[in-house]
């Protein structure tokens, strides 16, 4: 099960890719870092503060939500697809 080890808010120096909707987060906007850790992986999760938003919805209104039964990570990141595939890109 995925740890979130910290989060914080900057502003990119550079361009970055989205790893909520896979839109761009242009240089100078501020964006959502998260440093998480599972088992022996670590990585650092980029996100538009709306996808961020939008992923935290999700996963509280999702009732059966588990990483290890129920709705997998990888459906909850369709449902963030599809639910950002109807409105214009973040960016």
């Amino acid at each position: 099960m995925a740890t979130l080890l910290g989060e914080s808010y900057p502003k990119a120096r550079k361009g970055h890719g989205c790893d909520g909707c896979g839109g761009s987060i242009g240089a100078g906007d501020t964006y959502v870092r998260q440093r998480v850790v599972d088992g022996t992986e670590a990585w650092t999760w980029k996100s538009h503060q709306l996808c961020n938003a939008a992923d935290r919805v999700v996963r509280a209104r999702s009732e059966r939500y588990d990483d290890e039964e129920g709705v997998s990570w990888g459906e909850v990141h369709e449902r963030l697809r599809a639910f950002f595939a109807a409105l214009t890109p973040c960016s």
